[in-house]
């Protein structure tokens, strides 16, 4: 399934998954499942597959509670987007930076600024290469927000800030 995947052969790879998952149901195999349909485009699908699984319900795994916010997210399912991306019981956003990018996302189409600046803004403290959050900031305006972020980020933030040019190196 793997190799199928990396071959960019979705198809294929959706085939010899929905082969696995039936013959050995788990959490796993609907992950990767849900992961094949996704890549071949299935949005639906994917999610359909996750939601069987419980990989909405409480103590789900986070990679397979951030695959189901991205299907949720692409379907215009907003709600069941932001339900999937809560924070764990160890207290993170599933998927980490690009957990919070997604959340804030959601923010910015259900029309919640201020709270989407808010999880961009946390989603480049946690990944100072997430140029896409960077983006989404000076979209709503949050310039500024940008600026103190890029002037009190540790050394190894602000090396990155450089790389992508954003700030001159120290």
């Amino acid at each position: 399934v793997h190799d199928a995947l990396g071959s960019y052969l979705y198809s294929n790879a959706v085939f010899l998954c929905e082969r696995l998952h039936a013959s050995s149901a788990s959490l796993h195999s609907a992950h990767l499942l849900a992961t094949c349909y996704y890549r071949a485009g299935q949005a639906y699908r994917a999610f359909a597959t996750l939601r069987a699984a419980g990989a909405g319900a409480a103590g789900a795994s986070a990679e397979s509670r951030y695959l189901l916010a991205t299907c949720a997210y692409d379907m215009g399912r907003l709600v069941e987007a932001e339900q999937a991306l809560q924070r764990g019981p160890d207290g993170e956003v599933p998927g980490g930076g690009a957990g919070l990018y997604l959340l804030g996302l959601v923010c910015v189409r259900t029309g919640r600024s201020k709270l989407a600046v808010a999880n961009f803004s946390a989603a480049v403290v946690l990944d100072p290469f997430l140029w896409s959050a960077y983006e989404e900031l000076c979209k709503l305006g949050a310039g500024d927000e940008v600026a103190q972020l890029l002037a009190s980020a540790t050394p190894e933030a602000h090396a990155a800030a450089a790389a992508l040019g954003l700030v001159g190196a120290a």
